[in-house]
Order: C-alpha cells, then sequence, then structure tokens
C-alpha cells in the first residue's frame, strides 16, 4: 500500500514539475517576442535594453594579436 502511495506521489511531483517547465518556457517565449517588438529606443526606455548581456571572447586575440598591453611584462 505504502509502495502505491509513494509511487502516486512522485507522478503527481514529476506532473508538476512539466506543468512548471511548460509554464516557464512559455513565459520566456511571451517575453522574448516583447522584447523583438520593441525598438532598442523603447528597450532602454523600459531599462531591459542590456538584460542578460553575452560577452563572446572566444578568439579574442584574432583581431588585435596575442599582445594586447594588459600581460604582466616584469618590471
Amino acid at each position: 500500500m505504502a509502495m502505491a502511495s509513494a509511487q502516486a506521489e512522485r507522478a503527481a511531483v514529476d506532473a508538476l514539475r512539466a506543468l512548471f517547465r511548460r509554464e516557464r518556457q512559455y513565459a520566456r517565449t511571451l517575453a522574448r517576442q516583447e522584447r523583438l517588438r520593441m525598438t532598442l529606443a523603447e528597450r532602454v526606455e523600459r531599462g531591459v535594453a542590456l538584460r542578460n548581456p553575452v560577452v563572446d571572447e572566444s578568439d579574442a586575440d584574432a583581431c588585435c594579436g596575442s599582445r594586447s598591453g594588459w600581460e604582466d611584462d616584469g618590471t
């Protein structure tokens, strides 16, 4: 009897987890669509122009060479 109850509880928790993930993804999709409809000026005005920026420095030396001037030269 306890085994069936534990399984039922586990199934209920799994169902709630799945629903939460679907709702979270839906909310993210709506927010993204709203941002895409706004101009940069509108996003700046609302304070969401640079929310969660991503900086890609994967190939920083490609444009400037390997000597950027920030290395310790031992002096």
